[in-house]
């Protein structure tokens, strides 16, 4: 029997944000943004912290693109990626 266990809160912030990437609705885009820059990690594990601060780091260099920097599209890409690793984090346990 396969047990699944429910998604990481990091997980949750990553799949809600590359949702509202994918749709490419800024008001939907802009409300993940403000969702995860508000978000408490304070009672988060050691390690489900720093995956949210990856989270809340590829949040802002999309808030950044958003703003303009679209001369930074690498970082983009590479946060992008970084969100898709966390949004499919699977315990290796």
């Amino acid at each position: 029997m396969t047990c699944i266990e429910a998604p990481t809160v990091s997980e949750t912030f990553a799949r809600a944000l590359l949702a509202a990437w994918n749709s490419g609705d800024l008001n939907s885009l802009r409300h993940e943004l403000r969702q995860i820059a508000t978000a408490d990690a304070s009672r988060m594990s050691d390690f489900e912290h720093e995956r949210m601060e990856i989270v809340q780091g590829v949040a802002q260099t999309i808030r950044a693109w958003l703003g303009g920097a679209r001369k930074r599209h690498a970082d983009l890409n590479i946060g992008l990626s970084l969100l898709r690793h966390v949004a499919t984090f699977e315990d290796a346990a």
